[in-house]
């Protein structure tokens, strides 16, 4: 093989390889998902309780168990020794 013939094709693959591992932006806060914005305050309170509410009970079918509430704990009495 010429070694001219080969660099184009190094080249394809080092373009295909670029867009193979291309990674998103940066994730959104939850925040932002619900749109915590000046006028939509008392909404976005709302959906957070409830998002809460769903992360805080270990019955509900989010697979955590009582993970979520485990460490939510650990935090909070972190905070306090």
């Amino acid at each position: 093989m010429d070694p001219d013939d080969l660099t184009p094709r190094l080249r394809a693959l080092s373009e295909r390889w670029e867009v193979i591992t291309e990674r998103p932006g940066s994730p959104r806060s939850t925040m932002n998902v619900v749109e915590y914005g000046l006028g939509k305050r008392r909404r976005a309170e709302v959906y957070v309780n409830r998002l809460l509410r769903y992360l805080l009970d270990p019955e509900e079918p989010h697979g955590m168990d009582t993970e979520f509430l485990d460490a939510s704990f650990d935090e909070s009495l972190a905070a306090y020794e």
